[in-house]
């Protein structure tokens, strides 16, 4: 939650090191347009992107996020997944 509301964010790398996006991680940060999630990701929560107006790519590395049931309704016609694992 320390990055909600956050509008300097623009695009993000996250550390291999992560293994979940919780609730909220996220959370109104409008200017983020592209983020790349690692592969040892297992599990991203359903509330972690609300409000992410701005967001256009999403890469995931992860073998173990196969679908986009976690990304908000508002956004599944914006954003391009890209899978690479």
């Amino acid at each position: 939650s320390a990055l909600i509301d956050n509008i300097n964010l623009c695009r993000i790398v996250l550390p291999s090191s992560l293994t979940a996006i919780w609730d909220h991680a996220f959370q109104r940060c409008c200017s983020l347009k592209e983020i790349e999630i690692p592969g040892n990701v297992e599990y991203i929560d359903d509330e972690a992107f609300l409000g992410c107006t701005g967001l256009r790519r999403i890469i995931i590395r992860s073998k173990h996020i196969k679908d986009d049931h976690w990304l908000p309704d508002e956004l599944k016609a914006k954003v391009k997944i890209e899978y690479y694992t």
